[in-house]
């Protein structure tokens, strides 16, 4: 692989391994949802739930990201402009999802246990501010769990097992990071400016990981 693809999926595999692997304990044949599926953790929890052995719902914000993460292996994309995901997933898997993985700053709780299954696992990895509301009631009686988690605070040991299946997945070609595009050095500003417009804008303007080459 190149410089460019080893530096795009170190941080984001390593989020998607230990939150699939360790918090969410995924099990072949189970069912998840990526709410925000295009990004780079997110296209990587896509990829590696299906290596997994799971069925994997993803939602995105346009067609052509849609067309993208079908490539990636997903088994369905959910358009969430065009859609309510919600009663999208109720004709996908009327008995809920077992793992909803949450990539937004402000997640929806109350959309989200009611689309879990029986002993559903939350995951999140962003909104760092966030103080939504909790529908506590809905989420006890479905037995269900909420994992927040960072990778940078899992011990070595745990980043070095997500490690050797990174790269034994990636010499085999069944794993591929999702890179938006490669700038110079000198247009890291460029590439800060990006980033907040998409993370704190939402400007939905980036599709993977920016990559910066001295």
């Amino acid at each position: 692989m190149t410089d460019e693809q080893a530096a795009a999926i170190a941080l984001v595999g390593i989020t998607a391994h230990l939150g699939l692997v360790r918090e969410g304990r995924l099990e072949r044949g189970e069912t998840i949802l990526v709410n925000g599926a295009s990004g780079g953790v997110g296209s990587t929890v896509v990829q590696i739930a299906k290596l997994l052995g799971a069925r994997v719902i993803a939602t995105v914000g346009s067609p052509q990201k849609a067309e993208a993460i079908l490539q990636l292996g997903a088994d369905y994309a959910i358009i969430h402009q065009a859609v309510e995901p919600n009663l999208a997933l109720r004709k996908i898997t009327p008995g809920g999802v077992n793992v909803w993985w949450e990539t937004t700053r402000e997640p929806d709780f109350d959309k989200i246990v009611s689309a879990l299954a029986s002993r559903g696992r939350i995951i999140l990895m962003a909104g760092r501010d966030a103080r939504p509301p909790f529908p506590v009631g809905p989420f006890y009686v479905k037995s269900a769990s909420l994992h927040g988690f960072v990778m940078f605070t899992a011990h070595p040991d745990e980043q070095r097992d997500a490690a050797d299946d990174l790269n034994e997945w990636l010499a085999a070609g069944k794993l591929k990071p999702r890179i938006d595009r490669v700038l110079p050095l000198e247009e890291v500003a460029t590439a800060h400016r990006l980033q907040e417009e998409n993370t704190i804008g939402r400007a939905g303007t980036l599709a993977g990981k920016i990559v910066l080459t001295p």
